[in-house]
């Protein structure tokens, strides 16, 4: 009698995008940013989850991936959480692998350093198509990191 093998367990992930902004409106000053991703690290690291958080000017620009109730419980806190508004839910899918296992929470974000403009490009070229290619964005996104 030969056994199955175990199907590796499928990854749920959620891409979306919101304005980002201080608790009471303000807009996030850097250090703000370092703070979340901090714990975006954190959080993820103790429930499995793995993932991107780009900031474009304003815009926040995220893909959080891992075991569905963790990927639920996470979308449902962000979907709260003030430092977010106009939330656009882009895509959740089911898949078989992670695009970034690396990465807890790996972060990219638009810098006024002239060193990084061609970073800048890339991150403004991603937000107009995140929306419309979603796919084609998650390729930018992986190349950002390499």
């Amino acid at each position: 009698m030969t056994s199955t093998p175990t199907p590796a367990p499928s990854v749920q992930r959620v891409l979306y995008r919101s304005k980002a902004k201080r608790i009471g409106g303000a807009p996030l000053a850097p250090r703000d940013v370092a703070a979340i991703v901090d714990t975006s690290v954190r959080n993820n690291r103790s429930c499995g989850l793995s993932g991107i958080l780009l900031k474009v000017d304003d815009t926040f620009i995220q893909l959080v991936e891992g075991e569905q109730r963790a990927i639920e419980a996470t979308f449902e806190r962000i979907c709260v959480d003030e430092r977010h508004s106009d939330l656009v839910l882009i895509d959740m899918i089911t898949a078989e692998t992670r695009l970034f296992p690396e990465w807890s929470m790996a972060h990219v974000g638009s810098d006024a350093d002239p060193m990084r403009l061609q970073v800048n490009r890339d991150l403004k070229e991603i937000s107009f198509t995140v929306e419309t290619h979603p796919e084609a964005a998650l390729k930018q996104m992986r190349a950002l990191l390499r």
